[in-house]
C-alpha cells in the first residue's frame, strides 16, 4: 500500500459528486477521524498552531470564538458583511438544487456563470461585486500572510481535491456531507480542507473562488485552503482549459492600467501568492495538491518556500508539491502524459519513506 489517497480515483475511502456527467467533477476526498462529538480542545494550543511561530497578535483578532480563531473578521467589518452574504446566498442556492429521477446534469449546462456570480453577491452592479471581492482578497491575504506554509489543521477534517470551479458539484457535496458554517453547519467543530484546484476548467471560477475565500475569512481555522496548479499563473492564464483569467477579464474586462487580465484577475493573485503548499492534519496526514517528488526534500524544506510565490519557476520543491504524483510502477519516471515536463512520478517506496522521515502516517493528494 502506498498509503496515499488519491481524489482523482473513486476508492472505499473515498466518495465522489453524484454528477457522472460531469467531465472531471469535483471530489470529496476523506473525512479524516470522521465523529459527530464536539471536541475539547484547549483554546491558546489552536491559536498557537493556527497562526506563524512568533507572530503577535492585534488586541482586535484575540477575541473571537474558538471555532472562528484568531484572525477572523471582527463584527461590523465589510470582509465580514460581505462573507456572510455570500455564505448565506450559497445556502439558499443549495437548498434549490434539484436532482430528479436520479439524472442530474454537469455544472456547465447547469445555469449562467453571470446570473450566479450577481445572485451570491446579491447585486448586479459588477462594481459592487468587484468592491466586496476587493473586501474578500484583502482579508484572506491578511489571514493567510499570518499562517504558516504548513498549515496544521485539527480533525475531524473534511477534505475536497479539485474543485476547479465546478460550483453545482460542490454545493451538492456541500449539501451530502454538511454545509460548513455555524448556522445550520459543522463549522463550530469540524475543519475543511480544499486541497487546490480551487479554480481552473469549470464553469463558475469566480462563483467558486468566491464561496471559498468568504468560508476562509469567516472561518480562518476551520477552513483551509491549499494551493494546486491552477492557482498559479502557468496555469491559470491563458493556454489552458478555459483558464481562470479568461473568465476573469470577461466578466470584469481590464481598464488600462490593470494588467492584461482585470481587476478582478489581479487580487485573486493577491491571494494566490500566498497560499499554503501543504496541510497536515493532527500531525500525522500529510495533505498536497500534487505529492512528494523524489523524496528528496521534507516538511521543513516547504515550510521554508518563500512567499509570495508569484510562480512555479521560483521554487524547484513548490513544483514537486503541486505537479508530482504516484508511479503505477516502482520505478520513478518524470514521463508522464498528465504532468509538466520534469514532474517527478514517485513510487510507494518513496511516499513510504517521506512518511516515515516526517513522522507521518498518511497522504493525501488531489492533482
Amino acid at each position: 500500500a502506498m498509503n496515499t489517497l488519491d481524489s482523482s480515483s473513486a476508492s472505499t475511502s473515498s466518495t465522489t459528486s453524484t454528477t457522472p456527467e460531469t467531465e472531471n467533477p469535483a471530489r470529496v476526498v476523506i473525512d479524516v477521524f470522521p465523529t459527530a462529538k464536539r471536541p475539547h480542545r484547549n483554546r491558546a494550543a489552536s491559536m498557537q498552531l493556527s497562526v506563524k511561530e512568533g507572530l503577535v497578535l492585534l488586541p482586535e483578532f484575540q477575541g473571537q470564538p474558538e471555532w472562528c480563531g484568531p484572525l477572523a473578521a471582527s463584527r461590523g467589518s465589510k470582509a465580514r458583511s460581505v462573507a456572510l452574504k455570500i455564505i448565506d446566498r450559497a445556502k439558499i442556492i443549495t437548498a434549490n438544487l434539484e436532482i430528479g429521477d436520479g439524472k442530474d446534469v454537469s455544472d456547465e449546462m447547469w445555469l449562467p456563470p453571470l446570473p450566479v456570480l450577481e445572485d451570491l453577491y446579491d447585486t448586479r452592479s459588477r462594481k459592487d461585486i468587484l468592491m466586496a471581492f476587493k473586501e474578500l482578497s484583502q482579508q484572506c491575504h491578511q489571514i493567510l500572510e499570518a499562517q504558516p506554509m504548513v498549515a496544521q489543521v485539527s480533525s475531524p477534517c473534511k477534505i475536497f481535491g479539485n474543485i476547479g470551479g465546478q460550483l453545482r458539484d460542490l454545493l451538492l457535496l456541500f449539501r451530502a456531507y454538511g454545509f460548513p458554517s455555524h448556522v445550520g453547519g459543522d463549522a463550530e467543530y469540524v475543519s475543511y480542507i480544499f486541497n487546490g484546484g480551487l479554480v481552473g476548467g469549470g464553469a463558475h471560477q469566480l462563483e467558486c473562488l468566491s464561496l471559498i475565500m468568504a468560508l476562509k475569512v469567516l472561518y480562518p481555522t476551520r477552513v483551509w485552503l491549499v494551493r494546486g496548479g491552477p492557482e498559479f499563473q502557468e496555469a491559470s492564464e491563458p493556454g489552458g482549459h478555459r483558464p481562470f483569467a479568461q473568465q476573469c477579464s470577461a466578466a470584469f474586462p481590464a481598464a488600462p492600467g490593470q494588467g492584461d487580465h482585470g481587476p478582478f484577475y489581479a487580487l485573486a493573485r493577491t491571494v494566490f501568492e500566498w497560499l499554503p503548499l501543504a496541510a497536515v492534519v493532527d500531525a500525522g496526514v500529510l495533505v498536497v495538491h500534487g505529492g512528494v517528488g523524489d523524496g528528496s526534500f521534507g516538511l521543513d524544506d516547504i515550510a521554508a518556500v518563500p512567499r509570495p510565490l508569484h510562480s512555479l519557476q521560483d521554487s524547484p520543491v513548490a513544483f514537486q508539491v503541486v505537479w508530482s504524483g504516484p508511479a503505477e510502477e516502482e520505478s520513478a519516471s518524470t514521463s508522464t502524459p498528465r504532468r509538466p515536463p520534469g514532474a517527478a512520478a514517485f513510487p510507494a517506496r518513496v511516499t513510504e519513506a517521506f512518511l516515515a522521515a516526517n513522522g507521518l502516517s498518511m497522504a493525501v493528494r488531489s492533482q
